[in-house]
């Protein structure tokens, strides 16, 4: 049917050129079109035609387009093209066209004009982004050329399906536009639900949900996620600075940093010196992580060759200042604080600053060791070991 139109506006503005000499009254004027001057006393079907009216009572003689004068012609990006007549100025969808002159000699600023993919007129238009919107385009950005952009791409519907269409066409459908450019061919439409495992939870999702989500794994369609779906999955292990796929407890046992059940090593960095050993916290908690880390948790790092199961470690509630030891400032801290809710003296967290924190803090005087080696009893290594601790633990 578009054919059939198209033939017949161009049939039309032939039989206008070839009596365009003798057409020229009050009603009528000149169009400057890609193929020179003529006069119609039709604006609206000058503009069919891809020209611009000139006004009525113009005529082509003189010629108002421009003629053979050939010339500087500015686009929209700003740049320039030399030697174009106005019409083929016109077909670079050119904003200005300088005869007789060159491009060093005239100034070609940017316009806001731009490609505007129009889907009812299921063509690409220069202009302006409020214009665009107006027409319920799609805007790609002034300056930029419409042979640079694709205006269709994938509309996955529903139902599964895929079509071809504009962004916005592909909205009124209710379906998941892909991006343009893109094809049917390539895209996958899966709206149904199933089981995706982020990290160690299941989580009911579609696959492209699922695939969008940091660290996921898909299970596929359909009721998948199980009471322990995604808990054992395997996943990135950390050991001497290589990545390994291994479940929690192998990754533990080879002395191994775990990141959690699902991870793919492609996210996670092993740095080649990362060594891990016991770290005692300062609420008495143990984590197995490098030297480093364990500076950063404000922990005391006891060696590579530790691990947490081998360490007893505990807090120090006596040491009120932070100083390292339980001694006499601590002392009289407590007892300016003495009857009173204060959380840092009341060392038992009963409430209230008393007798039973005086005992607990003389109880604890001296050094504050945040554990001890617990592997080995009464032999040389253990006692060699703690011996470590306490040269770690002195100022």
């Amino acid at each position: 049917m578009n054919n059939i139109l198209k033939s017949i506006r161009i049939a039309t503005v032939g039989l206008l050129l070839a009596g365009s000499s003798s057409i020229a009254s009050a009603e009528s004027g000149a169009c400057c079109t890609p193929w020179g001057c003529w006069v119609t006393e039709s604006p609206i079907l000058c503009e069919m035609k891809g020209g611009t009216y000139q006004g009525d009572g113009t005529t082509c003689d003189p010629d108002p387009c421009g003629g053979d004068s050939v010339g500087a012609c500015c686009l929209p990006d700003g740049s320039c093209i030399d030697g174009l007549l106005e019409y083929e100025c016109i077909n670079y969808d050119g904003v200005t066209h300088h005869p007789g002159q060159f491009c060093d000699e005239v100034d070609c600023p940017p316009i806001d004009a731009g490609a505007c993919c129009v889907w009812w007129m299921d063509d690409c238009l220069q202009m302006s982004e409020e214009d665009c919107i107006n027409e319920e385009g799609t805007f790609h950005g002034e300056g930029v050329p419409c042979d640079t952009v694709a205006c269709i791409g994938a509309c996955c519907l529903p139902n599964d399906d895929c079509v071809a269409s504009y962004q916005i066409e592909c909205g009124f459908y209710g379906g998941s536009y892909q991006g343009d450019g893109t094809d049917c061919t390539d895209a996958t439409c899966k709206s149904k639900t199933g089981g995706c495992c982020w990290g160690p939870f299941c989580l009911e999702a579609t696959q492209a949900e699922c695939e969008s989500w940091v660290d996921s794994t898909w299970l596929g369609v359909g009721p998948t996620c199980q009471s322990d779906a995604c808990s054992d999955q395997p996943g990135a292990c950390c050991v001497a600075g290589t990545c390994l796929l291994s479940y929690e407890d192998d990754c533990l046992a080879m002395d191994g940093v775990y990141h959690g059940n699902g991870i793919p090593c492609e996210v996670i960095e092993c740095h080649p010196n990362y060594v891990t050993g016991a770290c005692c916290l300062g609420d008495g908690a143990c984590e197995q992580v490098s030297n480093e880390e364990c500076d950063d948790l404000d922990g005391e790092f006891f060696g590579t060759e530790l691990a947490c199961d081998e360490v007893e470690c505990y807090s120090c509630p006596a040491d009120i200042d932070g100083s390292g030891e339980t001694n006499v400032d601590d002392l009289l801290i407590l007892i300016s604080h003495w009857g009173t809710s204060d959380p840092e003296s009341d060392i038992n967290h009963d409430g209230t600053v008393n007798i039973d924190d005086l005992l607990q803090l003389m109880s604890e005087w001296g050094l504050c060791l945040p554990g001890k080696y617990t592997g080995g009893g009464d032999d040389l290594e253990g006692i060699f070991r703690n011996l470590k601790f306490w040269s770690v633990s002195v100022p």
